[in-house]
């Protein structure tokens, strides 16, 4: 049996194919509905929380998109997607706002003006469930917010009105907010009209067909601040936390593959005794929800172990733990780029498309792409790991918080933050006095470092490979270029 098509479809596999922003619809071909995400989708859940690269503006845009809930409505029925009138209350693209959603400059005005979060939100919703249902608003969202802070009860009889018209339609609406770090350009803003949002999606639960979706990041949930008003505690209870199982990264792999080349994965699944349908695209359905199956398949594809014998773990296991944070959690992007460079690794391996040295190729080249990829949203992130190039964990979290301090490295991140004018760790924006401490906070947050005991920290090899960390019997950093 051979495996180079099985190889070129894997070296061909496209990590950027996983990123996506809200206001864009994906096309059918990219939705993979993990069962494990049906929750995060629920019309009655308002909060969903996750870290870069999980799935949080893509499930907004699949939400926001007619066409792409169709799709997905087929996969989660319960959920009923196909009744939903859905709206983007917020979001990343500033450029294409043809929608209701205001812009940053827009909401800062509109504080300016005296209009508190609440007010600003109400009006979007107003705007946006009036649209919806053909009732008649004010004007845009800077009328809608005056006439919201000036007639309070003329805005509850509208939205009783909407909600009504709902009902009569046996409809739905759903206001999605996205990208909450970019409501403003400072912590402040940020955790003001964050608030805001978290209190008109509380406020929604008492209409009958109108809800709210909030997709946020793990450091802002984390931040206690945007939950210090009356019951916030019911959306803290009922918070989704979107993660991918390692199964269904291997089903997203598996399916990727299997359209690429159905003939050599249909080979291949039939070596590792999964039967398939004659001459079909879609692969077996065992193959996206049973480990077994998938084991057997990934071991004819990648061999049975990493290296000769047992001793070094299984390859579907060893991928897997090898590229997940300190949650345990492996991005798709991450595990795309490893099974990619894996695959252009030479020489090829005689029996399998890749193999255990092509596997430790790829964890090395996702760790550079991760840090990168976390950059993007912690611009302070490579500064604070570049510090500890050539320590060793795990260790004492006293030795990661001198080496800071030995290197000036706050003084460092904090004069970058100046000059870039970019947010810098919300657990940073917090502390007075012990700033060390609060950056190992940080990081701990957003899963790049765990606690394993009182005295002890580590940090999986996901971020210690490029950080230039060692860990005895860990995957070795790369050498750097002579």
């Amino acid at each position: 049996m051979s495996m180079s098509g099985i190889r070129d479809a894997l070296s061909q596999l496209d990590p950027t194919s996983t990123a996506h922003q809200a206001s864009k619809e994906p096309s059918a071909e990219e939705i993979y509905t993990p069962s494990s995400h049906a929750t995060a989708l629920d019309w009655s859940r308002a909060l969903v929380v996750g870290n870069r690269g999980v799935g949080k503006s893509f499930w907004a845009s699949v939400l926001a998109h007619g066409r792409s809930r169709a799709v997905v409505a087929t996969s989660f029925p319960r959920l009923r997607l196909d009744d939903l009138s859905v709206a983007l209350g917020f979001h990343e693209d500033a450029a294409t706002r043809d929608g209701v959603a205001p812009s940053p400059n827009m909401l800062q005005t509109m504080l300016g003006q005296g209009h508190t979060a609440e007010a600003i939100w109400r009006a979007v919703l107003l705007r946006a469930a009036g649209e919806a249902i053909g009732q008649e608003t004010p004007g845009d969202v800077l009328a809608c917010a005056d006439w919201v802070t000036a007639d309070p009860l003329g805005y509850e009889r509208t939205m009783r009105t909407i909600d009504a018209a709902f009902v009569a339609r046996s409809q739905r609406f759903l206001l999605v907010f996205d990208a909450l770090d970019r409501l403003g350009s400072s912590w402040k803003t940020i955790r003001l009209m964050s608030e805001g949002i978290l209190r008109l999606a509380l406020e929604m639960r008492g209409y009958h067909a109108l809800r709210a979706k909030v997709f946020m990041r793990n450091d802002q949930a984390s931040d206690n601040a945007i939950f210090n008003f009356p019951d916030s505690s019911k959306l803290k209870a009922e918070r989704v936390d979107l993660q991918w199982l390692r199964r269904d990264l291997y089903g997203l792999v598996f399916r990727m593959l299997w359209r690429a080349a159905p003939d050599d994965m249909g080979a291949a699944a039939a070596s590792a005794g999964i039967a398939a349908p004659a001459a079909s695209a879609e692969m077996p359905e065992q193959l996206r929800i049973v480990e077994e199956a998938q084991i057997r398949l990934f071991d004819v594809i990648a061999g049975q172990y990493m290296g000769s014998n047992a001793r070094r773990g299984r390859t579907y296991t060893w991928l897997h733990g090898h590229l997940a944070d300190a949650f345990e959690e492996t991005s798709p992007r991450s595990f795309l780029i490893a099974l990619k460079h894996a695959a252009v690794r030479n020489p090829p391996p005689a029996a399998t498309a890749i193999d255990h040295l092509g596997l430790q190729d790829g964890v090395r080249a996702a760790s550079e792409t991760r840090v990168d990829q976390l950059q993007e949203d912690y611009d302070w992130i490579k500064v604070a790991l570049a510090r500890l190039e050539g320590m060793e964990v795990p260790c004492d979290p006293a030795m990661f918080i001198h080496r800071w301090r030995d290197t000036q490295t706050i003084t460092e991140i904090e004069m970058n933050l100046r000059s870039t004018k970019k947010l810098g760790p919300v657990e940073l924006e917090n502390s007075t006095s012990d700033k060390e401490q609060a950056l190992l906070q940080a990081l701990v947050t957003i899963g790049v470092i765990e606690r394993r005991a009182k005295d002890r920290i580590n940090m999986p090899d996901l971020f210690r490979v490029q950080a230039r960390i060692k860990r005895r019997g860990g995957v070795k950093p790369p050498m750097r270029p002579r």
